[in-house]
Parts: C-alpha cells; sequence; structure tokens
C-alpha cells in the first residue's frame, strides 16, 4: 500500500532493547555510585529558619538554637520553630552561649549580658551585677556547682545573684574568654579567641597554668573545648585557614601536658576547628571553620560536607537527641542528622 512503512527487522528491536537495558544498569549504577561516594546522606534534614547558629540545648522535645538572629525553640516531632523565643519576652542580643538546668532553667549568653529564664520569669545580669563585661560568650556549670561565664573582657563565677571577675590580674592569659571547660580533675580552662595574645589557662586548686604558641600550642585562638571519656582534654584552635585540634593530657597534681595535635594532612576536614563533640561510643567528631565535619573513627576518619547535604560546612555547636540522633547547629541552619550511625557506619 502506497505511504506504508515497513516493519523494523527482528535485529534492530534487539539491539533497541539492548540499549534501553544498559541505560538502565548505567542509571542503576550510578545512583549506587553517588551514595557510595557519599552524595547521598539518608536520614539527614536541613531546619531554616534559624541561620546563623553557635549554640544549641536540648530539653525534652525542644531543641533552643541561638545565634546571630537571638533565640529560637525548635519542636524536634514536628521540627516546627518558634522565632523569636519566648514570644512576647523582651528581644535578645547575638546568642553565643546556652546552658540548661535541671529545674528548667535556661541561662543565655550573649551581647547585652548573661540572661536568665526561668518559667515565665526572665532576668539579665550585666556589669551591675558583677560581670566584667555584657558581651557574654560561653556557659559552664561545674561539678562543683559553681557557674562560670566567659565575656570579652575576663571571666565571672557566680555567688548568690551576683558575679566576681576573674581576669589577667588574677592568672589569665588573656582576658577575651570564648570558650570554657572542666577537666576530669576539676580543673576549669579558659580559652582566649584573641591571637597572638590568646590560648589556653587553667585554673586548678588554686594554681594557674597557661598556654601558648611558645608553649607548643598550634594557634593562639581557641575556639572549643573537650573532656574525652579517656580522662584527656582536647582543645579546638585556629583562625580561617589555619588551626589544629590539640590534646591534653591531665597530670595529677601538675601543669597538664599537650600530647596530640591533628591538622587536616592528619585527617580533619579543615585546620580550624570550630566545635567538638565525642558520641556515646567513643567517636570524636571535629567541626571545621569552612571544610565539613571530621569524625574519628577506629578504622580512619570520615568526612562529611554540604555534598552529602549538611546545610553548611561550618558547624559550630552539636548537640545529641534520643537514640542516635545528632543536632548540629552551622553558619546557615540547623543540620539533622536522624542516625549519626550513616556517617560513622557503627
Amino acid at each position: 500500500m502506497p505511504g506504508s512503512r515497513r516493519p523494523l527487522p527482528w535485529w534492530l528491536w534487539a539491539v533497541i532493547a539492548l540499549l534501553v537495558v544498559a541505560a538502565v544498569n548505567l542509571a542503576g549504577f550510578a545512583y549506587t555510585s553517588a551514595q557510595a561516594a557519599g552524595r547521598l546522606l539518608p536520614g539527614i534534614a536541613v531546619i531554616r529558619p534559624p541561620f546563623e547558629v553557635r549554640a544549641l540545648a536540648l530539653e525534652g522535645d525542644t531543641l533552643y538554637a541561638g545565634g546571630a538572629d537571638g533565640l529560637c525553640a525548635i519542636d524536634t516531632r514536628t521540627l516546627r520553630v518558634t522565632h523569636p523565643f519566648p514570644v512576647g519576652a523582651p528581644p535578645l542580643g547575638q546568642v553565643r552561649g546556652l546552658l540548661l538546668e535541671g529545674d528548667h532553667t535556661l541561662w543565655i549568653a550573649q551581647e547585652h549580658g548573661l540572661t536568665r529564664m526561668r518559667g515565665r520569669t526572665v532576668r539579665t545580669f550585666t556589669t551591675s551585677d558583677g560581670l566584667p563585661s555584657n558581651s557574654a560568650q560561653c556557659l559552664l556549670r561545674a561539678r562543683d556547682g559553681r557557674l562560670w561565664v566567659g565575656t570579652f573582657e575576663g571571666a565571672a563565677v557566680m555567688d548568690g545573684d551576683r558575679f566576681t571577675p576573674v581576669t589577667t590580674r588574677d592568672g589569665l592569659l588573656d582576658d577575651m574568654v570564648n570558650a570554657i571547660g572542666e577537666d576530669a580533675a576539676g580543673g576549669i580552662w579558659f580559652g582566649s579567641y584573641d591571637a597572638p595574645r590568646g590560648g589556653v589557662s587553667v585554673l586548678r586548686d588554686g594554681h594557674w597554668y597557661t598556654f601558648s604558641r611558645q608553649d607548643g600550642l598550634p594557634h593562639a585562638d581557641v575556639t572549643c573545648f573537650l573532656l574525652a571519656a579517656d580522662g584527656t582534654m582536647w582543645a579546638g584552635t585556629g583562625f580561617d585557614d589555619r588551626g589544629a585540634a590539640v590534646r591534653f593530657d591531665i597530670v595529677a597534681g601538675g601543669r597538664p601536658r599537650i600530647v596530640q595535635t591533628l591538622t587536616k594532612s592528619d585527617g580533619l576536614a579543615g585546620e580550624k576547628v570550630r566545635s567538638l563533640y565525642q558520641d556515646p561510643i567513643g567517636d570524636i567528631w571535629f567541626g571545621s571553620e569552612r571544610d565539613g565535619i571530621a569524625v574519628r573513627t577506629p578504622s580512619g576518619f570520615r568526612i562529611v560536607t554540604t555534598a552529602q547535604g549538611m546545610s553548611d560546612n561550618e558547624t559550630k555547636a552539636m548537640v545529641p537527641g534520643s537514640g542516635t540522633t545528632l543536632w548540629l547547629g552551622t553558619r546557615n541552619g540547623i543540620t539533622l542528622l536522624r542516625d549519626r550511625r550513616v556517617i560513622t557506619g557503627r
């Protein structure tokens, strides 16, 4: 019949079928390869707002997040964000530290002072209450019950409703206190973020021990502390693309010793260590300034970045949730790992 088309030969249909099968297999291989490369991380979620987050605290089903936008509360079941928090309260400045107490008290280190929220009662402590500066940076409730706060002009310890300043006149290496920690022997560690004068100061049993670049500290800007399960003390240091993690051995009745320094060449994601966390099975998480998180496991370091779904490569705070959940505060939102084992593998 004029205009009719001849059917395709059987061998051409066979070629087409083979090409279709090959295309399907290639797509499946590409998907599997992407998973193997870590580009598709299961169980990860990003929450925005908030955006810049530098402090996290978890109480029941409520995650408190503080940063450049003040304080917000997140329902961990629905991921609903209440911002600002609390509703109707006076606005907070930039939040830099959070501490939850067992009596539902939330302490907030922020740029206009140290704020205490207890139910509907809100009070902000300032220099008029003994703080050396209204620019509060960090918080620590020591095991002896004392509350410590770090500010831009020194640290302070709470006595009743007033604070007693601790500055360079008392033994601090530098007054810009950016991080506070406590070691297994009860020593209080102060990290300064004021290179080249900064460093680590330790107060134990009335004695001061300091560590600067001249004492082997890899960088004078100190960002965070971590008391590890083995009793050693970790400090994160650095600025921009320089820095390292440093581990101290706590010498009974004497000066702590630097026993290890980790850099990118050792497996970290980046040189500057911005945050530290140790999970319940002992793996240590090193948050970097710009290169993602490196997790040290028995089989080596594992790195996760925005390529795997992180909200940002700079992680400023880490707090565990229920089970194997981990919350990460970053420079651009909160990252929720519903199961941290997808990274650690155990």
